[in-house]
């Protein structure tokens, strides 16, 4: 059908209320997982729903959290990759 949007219909918000999302981003800023009590040393979409489960009691599906970081400025980042027998002084 044409015009049809995806989502929540307009005017229902969503789970997390404005004021939890804007806690949850600052505890991603500002903390490891490992300081919220999740036995992992990096942000993950599952280590952020397992802390919104933990904190707040609401079960996030992995795509929706992808859009919370993604409004918020959070972009996924991959790790530098560097070969071991790689010689400084020649690069």
């Amino acid at each position: 059908m044409e015009g049809d949007k995806r989502g929540l219909p307009k005017g229902i918000k969503g789970k997390l209320k404005n004021i939890q999302k804007n806690e949850l981003i600052e505890i991603i800023k500002n903390k490891l997982p490992d300081d919220m009590g999740l036995s992992t040393q990096l942000w993950t979409r599952k280590s952020i729903a397992k802390l919104i489960q933990k904190q707040y009691k609401i079960s996030y599906s992995l795509q929706t959290i992808s859009k919370v970081l993604i409004r918020n400025n959070f972009t996924p980042q991959k790790p530098v990759y560097r070969a071991k027998k790689r010689s400084e002084s020649k690069i």
